[in-house]
């Protein structure tokens, strides 16, 4: 496993918890938000900031891999408008993060280290990431420790969409040698981003035709795509010291050990899974 995908493992995980601990699960049904997506956007102003400016709008052609989330979304007949106050996501984030992994407290000591490695990319081409690092310190470490890892998975995040444009695979076509690639049920993600069975069949229908799916089966080709675009990815990502990821490897393992995170989950995260 590379670095950067190693590195990568370990600050999602701690993201994630935004989406899936009981305190922003609750949050976000008081909120009137319904299903993983609602609250996903409802929980990541700075994301969903053009669904509350115009929500009849079709989907920012920025984000292609949460196009179905932004439908799904319309669909539920919700707005995004009615979700947590800006502030709230990263405070519960904290909270969650400190009971599902107590060890949280002595990771703060790396908030100068990520933040300085979040400020180093350039901001072309990155709306997510520009977003992100424009947001100003927090007193509370942990928020601080959240933000700064959510800062750089915006900032890989990004790189991820230019690598997908660069080898000319959309948001539903990228899901599908993901599926088949990881064993995960295709389904998993589909059913939560709003994709219609219409479009989905025809995403992997363009797939077979490239010679990238067999079915449901990945071929070589695809995976050989799908290979490619992780390796740009990780190139186009901030390069990080091996001690770093070493350093956050204890805290993302307790919060995986805890239970927060389900596995799988319709981010594709997987569980921290090899020593570095």
């Amino acid at each position: 496993m590379s670095v950067a995908r190693a590195f990568w493992q370990r600050f999602e995980t701690l993201h994630a918890v935004t989406y899936f601990a009981p305190e922003s699960i609750a949050a976000a049904k008081d909120a009137g938000l319904k299903g993983f997506w609602m609250g996903y956007f409802g929980f990541r102003p700075l994301r969903s900031d053009p669904w509350r400016q115009a929500p009849s709008r079709p989907p920012s052609r920025t984000s292609p891999l949460r196009d179905g989330a932004a439908v799904a979304s319309r669909r539920l007949g919700a707005g995004v408008a009615r979700g947590p106050s800006r502030h709230s996501g990263r405070e519960l984030a904290a909270r969650a993060l400190r009971r599902a992994a107590p060890d949280v407290e002595t990771s703060v000591e790396l908030n100068d280290e990520l933040r300085s490695l979040s400020m180093q990319a350039s901001v072309l081409g990155r709306p997510m990431y520009a977003a992100n690092r424009s947001v100003g310190v927090f007193d509370d470490p942990v928020q601080e420790l959240w933000q700064q890892c959510t800062t750089l998975r915006e900032q890989r995040g990004d790189g991820h969409v230019a690598a997908l444009a660069v080898h000319a695979v959309d948001g539903v076509e990228a899901h599908h040698p993901l599926a088949a690639g990881t064993g995960i049920d295709p389904e998993t993600f589909f059913a939560n981003r709003g994709w219609t069975a219409d479009e989905r069949d025809a995403g992997r229908v363009r797939l077979v035709d490239r010679g990238c799916c067999r079915r449901r089966a990945i071929t070589a080709a695809g995976a050989e795509l799908r290979s490619s675009i992780e390796s740009l990815t990780d190139e186009l990502a901030v390069a990080a010291p091996l001690s770093l990821v070493e350093r956050l490897d204890g805290v993302a393992r307790s919060v995986v050990a805890s239970g927060v995170l389900p596995f799988p989950n319709p981010m594709g995260l997987p569980a921290v899974d090899a020593q570095v």
